[in-house]
């Protein structure tokens, strides 16, 4: 809906990138659940914590639920780039 393509992105597990070798600048986790299962991740890696609100649990309408998706789009974007 913003104009980002997902042509050839796909769901990757976090082995799946362990695995290659990639090394990450910044890790975001974005709810509490997730910060305390965070794994170490390789290198020089700066953690950083954004709790959101899960916007799967949404309850309502589909527009409602819509919102919701759209609202933490618009969050995220709010923060703009990490440090």
């Amino acid at each position: 809906r913003i104009s980002i393509s997902l042509e050839g992105q796909y769901p990757k597990t976090l082995d799946t990138l362990m695995a290659r070798g990639k090394t990450w600048d910044y890790v975001i986790t974005t709810c509490d659940e997730v910060k305390e299962d965070c794994p170490t991740f390789p290198g020089d890696t700066e953690r950083i914590h954004w709790n959101f609100a899960d916007p799967a649990k949404a309850e309502g309408t589909r527009d409602q639920r819509i919102r919701a998706f759209r609202r933490l789009r618009d969050e995220i974007k709010r923060r703009g780039a990490v440090p």
